[in-house]
């Protein structure tokens, strides 16, 4: 592949560490913003992604910017858009740090938030495929976490269908797997402790917690 000049110079360039510290510091209010402050916690969100849009427009569509940016997203469907977006980015420029931590994100958020294994299976083996490059021990287990989620609905489907329902269909899976939810999400998230261990952060924020820094 031949990359431009201009690309190569995009790739090249990062934030500096005290746009970083700003960027961790608006992501760690964000989380611990208490959901009843409505007001308070939508003029923070509003805030942080002006100043994202400023680092974008300094740095370009830089892959971790984009994937900040649309880790804090609300429609799961942009966040799709946007993180795909990085995720080409950042295997246009050889970044396999952040394809894996691309890769971790687009796989949770198909399997938890969009319900959708198929897709989130097919991210979950690119995820594999860039922890073999970029070896780290908290997406390990990350993906672990997320492997054990869908072998228990797995399991649980296949349970159902033994009892006597039949071939569940896939919206029929869906409800299921909904009801199952609450439950499973709960041991889940006993795994992922791992998640956010430099910022005192409540466990039911932890999933949320998932910041592509560079």
């Amino acid at each position: 592949m031949i990359v431009s000049k201009d690309l190569n110079d995009s790739c090249a360039r990062t934030l500096s560490k005290d746009e970083w510290t700003k960027v961790r510091d608006y992501a760690q209010r964000i989380v611990l913003c208490p959901e009843q402050e409505k007001e308070p916690c939508r003029l923070l969100h509003k805030s942080f992604f002006s100043y994202l849009t400023r680092l974008e427009k300094k740095y370009g569509r830089h892959q971790v910017i984009l994937a900040t940016k649309a880790d804090f997203l609300a429609q799961p469907q942009r966040r799709v858009q946007i993180y795909r977006e990085a995720y080409q980015k950042a295997r246009i420029c050889n970044d396999a740090k952040n394809c894996m931590l691309i890769a971790s994100s687009m796989s949770g958020l198909y399997i938890f938030d969009l319900d959708d294994f198929k897709k989130g299976r097919q991210w979950l083996r690119r995820f594999d495929q860039w922890l073999s490059v970029y070896p780290d021990a908290d997406q390990k287990k990350e993906r672990d976490s997320l492997v054990a989620y869908i072998a228990a609905m797995d399991k649980a489907m296949q349970k159902l269908e033994e009892k006597g329902q039949g071939k569940l269909s896939l919206a029929k899976k869906r409800e299921k797997r909904l009801a199952l939810r609450v439950e499973l999400t709960l041991n889940i998230l006993e795994r992922y402790e791992h998640l956010a261990e430099d910022v005192m952060i409540p466990k039911k924020a932890k999933l949320k917690f998932n910041l592509n820094f560079a």
